[in-house]
């Protein structure tokens, strides 16, 4: 009983040690991006846009999909507008 008592308490001091082990990893994350917006903010928010592209492709193509459609359409209207206008 003793001895189950001990690897229940072994076990659960791992995992706190893990969980702060994770805390402190974020932390960690948490200042560098703060950081990389200081001292390069254009880097820092490029790469915050690529994750964020990144994560749309992969969570949802098909509102991707509409999206870039919609902006080419949009933009293929406008340059017949442009010509229409300039003419």
């Amino acid at each position: 009983m003793m001895r189950l008592l001990g690897l229940l308490l072994t076990a659960c001091v791992v995992v706190a040690a893990l969980q702060a082990a994770a805390a402190v990893l974020v932390l960690m994350v948490l200042v560098g991006i703060v950081f990389g917006l200081v001292t390069k903010p254009k880097e820092t928010l490029a790469f915050a846009a690529i994750l964020a592209f990144a994560s749309i492709v992969e969570k949802h193509p098909a509102t991707l999909l509409a999206i870039v459609g919609i902006t080419l359409t949009a933009c293929l209207i406008g340059k017949a507008i442009e010509r229409i206008g300039g003419q």
